[in-house]
């Protein structure tokens, strides 16, 4: 079977893509475990597709979580802020965690409710979906979600709680992001 030029670079960037992302993984230490307090700090990159259009976006983003397990944080691109509202993550297990990252738009007209629900590798490379809503102070998925309480959240793989998992259902997949970051001195 002939391929076309189009398939095979297709074919080709995919292979270049995956190698990547394994050569990345392979690279980086064993993780260590956390231990309260902590920050995490790292650059990110967001592809969205909104309005038929891509959009792109670069951003720094920051969390911290205090000796009492409780978060704060935030996400920055240049003309946008995000305050993380609710986080969280599962046991590592071979060098995967689960991590969600709610996230608030701060200072706009309309607020919107990202989601951040991926995997991070070794605890220095995070990839996953972004997902989106318009915030509503007292929506059924911004009470379902405790929205404010600042608590990071333990979930187990058998066991997501219910308002988590009715964000994930219901809010709209917009794109993906990538973080590359580390662990910070307090």
């Amino acid at each position: 079977m002939i391929m076309n030029r189009k398939m095979r670079l297709a074919a080709i960037g995919a292979m270049v893509i995956a190698g990547a992302i394994l050569m990345s993984a392979g690279l980086f230490a064993y993780a260590q475990e956390i231990q309260l307090p902590f920050t995490w700090k790292g650059d990110g990159e967001a592809w969205a597709m909104l309005e038929d259009e891509v959009e792109y976006v670069k951003f720094t983003i920051s969390v911290t979580v205090d000796p009492d397990g409780l978060v704060k944080g935030k996400a920055a691109s240049d003309d946008s802020e995000f305050a993380i509202e609710r986080f969280y993550y599962t046991q590592e297990t071979d060098g995967l965690r689960r991590v969600v990252i709610v996230l608030c738009a701060q200072n706009v007209d309309e607020p919107f409710l990202y989601i951040l629900d991926g995997k991070a590798i070794k605890n220095k490379f995070f990839f996953g979906e972004a997902l989106i809503k318009k915030y509503e102070k007292e929506g059924a998925i911004e009470k379902g979600l405790n929205i404010g309480d600042k608590a990071a959240t333990e979930i187990y793989e058998d066991y997501i709680p219910d308002g988590l998992k009715n964000a994930l259902k219901s809010c709209r997949p917009v794109g993906c992001v990538k973080i590359v970051g580390k662990f910070a001195e307090n």
